[in-house]
C-alpha cells in the first residue's frame, strides 16, 4: 500500500492470536514541535518554584 501524499507512514501486517483475524497497522511519525513567540512565561511563579526545588 503507498500513500501518495504522505511518504512517511509505513503498514505492517499482522494477525490477532485469540481469532487468527488479519489486520493492517499504519504507522506514521510526527513531528512535534514548539517555539512558543511569546517569552512571558520565563519568569513565571510556577517556573521560579519548580526551580528552586
Amino acid at each position: 500500500m503507498d500513500c501518495k501524499r504522505n511518504p512517511l507512514p509505513f503498514y505492517s501486517d499482522h494477525k490477532l492470536e485469540s481469532s487468527g483475524t488479519d489486520f493492517k497497522v499504519r504507522t506514521m511519525g510526527v513531528a512535534l514541535y514548539h517555539k512558543p513567540k511569546d517569552k512571558s512565561a520565563r519568569n513565571s511563579a510556577a517556573k521560579k518554584a519548580v526551580a528552586g526545588k
